[in-house]
């Protein structure tokens, strides 16, 4: 027999050109790498996928909605604040917005109840200046509520009344340090000092870690999905841990900005009055994010006290609305009205 190991095998060439030329006819009718493209496509969707769904989780939503918040520039809101006791119930509804260190807003005011209900408006304005702007209106609703059947007082109060009544006065910088009772600067402008020291400097990374350390708001469950202002939002109830909130509180004092602050004010920083805020019975907090941006679409907050004061705090936002603070072109320095009501010494 012959032997078949020293026999030399022929290449199979025109295997070899099936095959090269199955795929020249595959490239060339662009399948192989329409083939190749698709598959890439599967991997980066598979691993874009997987980032978006850690993303999505819902404790990286509120990490990012609080880094948001704490970092945006600007923000419009509105809502409500409200009180609920026997005898002085009272609400307060705000239309606003704020851009860093500037702020407008108008404001609805509403106490009391039956016959002796009142309600006042009014708005506010804060510029670039430091300057202070307020303007009141139904302050005569006020009065006759208020004042009964006593025509003295009615006089009296009629006619400071009718010249502030819708009318906006004005607070520079000097008058509100005045105002303060210090040598110091005013709590706005020293709030704006340690603003600008908090988003300037590296107090942002700082207070990033330190909230890592003592994550004190945490997410107790994820509600159904709701549409906020048009925006399509997550919805988490969230829970307050108190020893990791008094943790947090007293490491504020090691920023540079919270240092600033009281430097300014010359006042200290008490985070254990704050941590040690008066406990609720029935607490309840509550957000929304916007699922694309994380930013916050809206809080809310409810909760008794140990006396029996029912309070809440309900506000929508919108990080992303472009804010412009105009201050109103006319407006009467306060002083000069204090200066009208002073009574002439003898």
């Amino acid at each position: 027999m012959e032997d078949q190991s020293a026999v030399t095998k022929v290449p199979d060439t025109k295997s070899k050109q099936n095959f090269w030329s199955k795929f020249q006819e595959l490239r060339n009718k662009k399948i192989f790498p329409l083939a190749v493209l698709i598959a890439l496509l599967v991997v980066l969707f598979g691993a874009a996928g997987i980032s978006f769904a850690l993303y999505q989780q819902p404790d990286n939503v509120l990490d990012s909605a609080l880094k948001n918040a704490l970092t945006s520039k600007h923000v419009a809101f509105k809502g409500s604040l409200a009180t609920s006791q026997a005898k002085a119930p009272l609400m307060v509804n705000f239309n606003g917005q704020a851009a860093q260190q500037e702020l407008a807003s108008d404001l609805v005011v509403s106490a009391g109840s039956g016959a002796q209900a009142w309600k006042v408006s009014g708005s506010v304005v804060y510029d670039k200046t430091q300057t202070l702007y307020l303007r009141l209106n139904g302050l005569d609703d006020l009065l006759t509520k208020s004042s009964g059947d006593n025509p003295q007082l009615k006089q009296v109060y009629g006619q400071i009344i009718a010249k502030i009544n819708n009318i906006w006065f004005k607070l520079s910088k000097d008058d509100l340090n005045q105002m303060s009772g210090s040598s110091g600067d005013n709590i706005l402008t020293c709030y704006q000092k340690f603003s600008d020291t908090l988003t300037a400097g590296s107090d942002q990374g700082k207070l990033t870690d330190l909230y890592s350390k003592h994550r004190f708001i945490t997410i107790e469950k994820s509600l159904p999905d709701e549409t906020i202002n048009g925006v399509s939002s997550f919805h988490y109830q969230l829970k307050i841990n108190p020893d990791q909130e008094k943790q947090f509180l007293n490491g504020l004092r090691q920023l540079d900005s919270v240092k600033k602050f009281e430097t300014c004010s010359g006042g200290t920083f008490n985070a254990e009055a704050m941590a040690n805020r008066s406990t609720t019975k029935d607490e309840k907090l509550e957000v929304w994010i916007d699922k694309w941006s994380h930013a916050f679409t809206r809080l809310k907050q409810s909760d008794t006290t140990k006396d029996g004061t029912k309070a809440s705090f309900d506000s929508t936002f919108d990080f992303g609305k472009t804010v412009t603070i105009t201050p109103p072109t006319k407006a009467t320095d306060l002083k000069d009205l204090f200066m009208q009501f002073q009574t002439p010494t003898v």
